[in-house]
């Protein structure tokens, strides 16, 4: 498994695609979505800052996941203290193109210790997490470029029992098959600013929207697509959990208290 695409990808989804899972209540609206009803670009409002404080502490919660997967990065900017079955797994000064332009510099941390060595199949307990994100005229779609701003987010001992991930092929093998992953007792902070310039219908608009979250998660499961070893396709299967703090948009602030609660169809 190459850890570098896995954590790239679940880093950056919620900016790079209209969030591929489809909740069921309006809270659940895609980013991009709710910018193609915009009238005037990045204006403040409660859903506004609904939807980007989920699609965050969903990112929050991908950077847990990619560390559960400590093996087989071939990237110069990972290095592990430990063996497969333990220790600290180190990203620094990461950098991925954003697709329309610009980057994403990723750093950070993850104390593991897992019950086997077969990174498909087993269980992962995780401590001691941190992930720091930069953005730099990322250009995430015609509608959306985050000019700049960083990301920061640190895990924090769950009110019962341990972190941890299961990992397991439920069909197929590693050359062609599905690849779960369950993460159970995430809690953890989401703090950080980001300069936004959003384009909708009437017009563009440029502005700052900063997170300050906590995010208590007793169960999230997604699924990936196998191909030679290598996870592709994330899948969001259920998350359940909630999302409490303040995104300020623009100056203002608006508090969220979420309970996130997605099956999907």
């Amino acid at each position: 498994m190459k850890l570098i695409t896995t954590l790239i990808l679940v880093l950056s989804v919620i900016f790079t695609n209209c969030r591929r899972e489809k909740e069921k209540n309006n809270n659940g609206l895609g980013l991009l979505l709710l910018l193609a009803a915009s009238n005037r670009g990045l204006t403040g409002s409660q859903s506004t800052a609904e939807v980007f404080a989920n699609n965050s502490s969903v990112t929050s919660e991908d950077s847990a996941e990619a560390s559960s997967g400590v093996s087989g990065s071939s990237s110069k900017a990972f290095t592990y203290s430990g063996t497969n079955l333990g220790g600290t797994l180190t990203i620094s000064n990461e950098v991925y193109d954003c697709f329309l332009g610009g980057t994403i510099t990723f750093n950070g941390s993850n104390t593991f210790i897992a019950d086997g060595t077969d990174v498909y199949n087993r269980t992962t307990t995780l401590t001691n997490g941190t992930r720091t994100i930069t953005y730099d005229n990322c250009v995430v779609s015609s509608s959306v470029t985050i000019n700049s701003g960083t990301l920061t987010f640190t895990q924090l001992a769950p009110d019962s029992g341990t972190t941890s991930m299961k990992t397991e092929v439920i069909s197929g093998t590693t050359s062609s098959g599905t690849l779960r992953r369950t993460l159970t007792n995430w809690k953890g902070t989401l703090k950080g600013s980001m300069t936004v310039t959003l384009t909708g219908r009437r017009g563009t608009g440029t502005g700052t929207i900063e997170h300050d979250h906590t995010i208590v998660l007793p169960s999230r499961v997604r699924t990936w697509t196998l191909i030679n070893g290598r996870v592709f396709k994330p899948v969001l299967v259920s998350r359940s959990g909630t999302l409490t703090g303040t995104t300020t948009i623009n100056g203002t602030k608006y508090t969220i208290n979420k309970t996130l609660d997605v099956n999907l169809d």
